[in-house]
């Protein structure tokens, strides 16, 4: 701004007088606005990085992975005499990834994860010129349980910021909206979510071991062995049913089985003719205490036939079992078949069946039978608990027709 006084005829300025130092108006009075100046200025930027890493473990074994990269951190070490030596470090920044898995027996696996996720803030310059840098870490563990292929998405790792500064005219810069007009100011907001899916699949799981072969009779807790319990056999015979013929069956007259020397372990052995299936027994008749006895369980049937389960009793002081193997009856025609035994106290389950479910007229041995004699006796049975035939579509087939196998244990 500036003041104005009355001029001479020569162009030159007449000297300001108090008269006209209070007499001023807007005739004398003249200012001097500088340039207007708007400065703005908007930055936006949308960023959706997606990284679909595999990897793979073994059950109980670590495993981890880095999508990043790995920055070098410059320090400098002076010595006494005044040497200066620089070191390089690397850090690691970005997405790394720690997994252990253990697998369980039902295609369950459980993980436990360990995830970090960083980022680079700021570079500093040391005073000795050295450079170093402020990372931004946010890190998650946690342990998972999830079935084979199924997607569990872990979410909620957000970074929310929020700074604004400003350079503003005291006073005037503070009004509302307009307080733009009179300074500068800057607003910065910055958002990230990091969201993480993890989808296992089982490449090859142990596979689960039948009863049959996960059981097995080890004695009592004060009396370890390996061998079964010797108790008494409480299982009774099939009640109602004539001698010979299974429950349910129509009664018939009996005849004799065939009796070759060594070859039916009952010297009377009288079965059902007409009878379905007949069980019989091929082994010796005697045996001395200490030795093994093989006894073959051999079926001979007018009907096809597609299964066979069955259930054997002894005595078990007399009679330990050894083995039980496979026979040839359900093989007929290279069919694949499936054969599965249980022991229990005394007694010994056996299931035989054909693969494809198909039946066939059959006769040989079912099953080979072991025992090994353990104390001397006139005669001890291995009975028949409870036998059914199956022929194709799960039909019932009978009657049978069978007996005791009969056994003498000789010092």
């Amino acid at each position: 701004m500036s003041l104005g006084g009355a001029g001479t005829g020569n162009g030159t300025a007449a000297p300001l007088t108090l008269y006209d130092l209070f007499h001023q108006s807007s005739r004398t009075l003249s200012a001097n606005v500088g340039p207007f100046v708007a400065n703005a200025n908007l930055q936006d930027g949308d960023a959706n990085l997606l990284a679909n890493p595999r990897i793979r473990a073994r059950n109980h074994e670590k495993a981890s992975i880095l999508i990043g990269e790995k920055v070098p951190n410059i320090s400098s070490t002076a010595t006494s005499t005044g040497f200066v030596s620089e070191s390089v470090q690397y850090v690691e920044v970005g997405l790394k990834l720690n997994v252990e898995p253990t697998v369980y027996m039902d295609d369950d696996v459980a993980i436990k994860v360990a995830m970090e996720v960083s980022s680079i803030i700021d570079q500093i310059k040391t005073p000795a010129g050295s450079t170093a840098y402020r990372i931004g870490t946010r890190t998650a563990n946690t342990v998972l349980r999830l079935k084979n292929g199924e997607t569990q998405v872990l979410a909620g790792l957000i970074n929310d910021e929020e700074r604004r500064s400003g350079n503003r005219l005291p006073g005037a810069g503070e009004i509302p909206v307009l307080g733009r007009l009179f300074g500068n100011g800057t607003d910065d907001s910055q958002k990230t979510e990091i969201v993480l899916s993890i989808t296992p699949h089982l490449i090859r799981n142990i596979q689960r071991p039948a009863s049959i072969d996960a059981e097995f009779q080890a004695g009592t807790e004060n009396n370890l062995r390996n061998k079964p319990d010797m108790r008494p056999a409480s299982l009774q015979e099939p009640a109602v049913a004539p001698v010979g013929v299974a429950p349910g069956a129509t009664p018939v007259a009996p005849v004799t089985a065939p009796s070759a020397s060594g070859e039916i372990g009952s010297a009377s052995a009288v079965l059902d003719p007409n009878a379905a299936l007949q069980l019989l027994w091929l082994g010796p008749t005697q045996v001395k205490v200490g030795e093994n006895v093989s006894i073959a369980v051999n079926l001979r049937s007018n009907q096809a036939i597609a299964e066979i389960p069955l259930t054997l009793s002894y005595d078990g002081k007399q009679l330990q079992l050894i083995n039980v193997a496979e026979g040839e009856f359900l093989k007929r025609g290279n069919a694949v078949t499936s054969f599965k035994t249980q022991q229990g106290p005394d007694q010994i389950a056996i299931s035989g069946s054909r693969v494809n479910g198909s039946a066939e007229v059959s006769a040989g041995n079912l099953a080979f039978v072991t025992f090994r004699a353990l104390t001397p006796t006139d005669a001890t049975q291995v009975k028949v608990v409870n036998v059914t035939a199956l022929g194709s579509g799960k039909r019932n087939i009978g009657p049978i027709a069978f007996l005791p196998y009969n056994l003498k244990i000789t010092p």
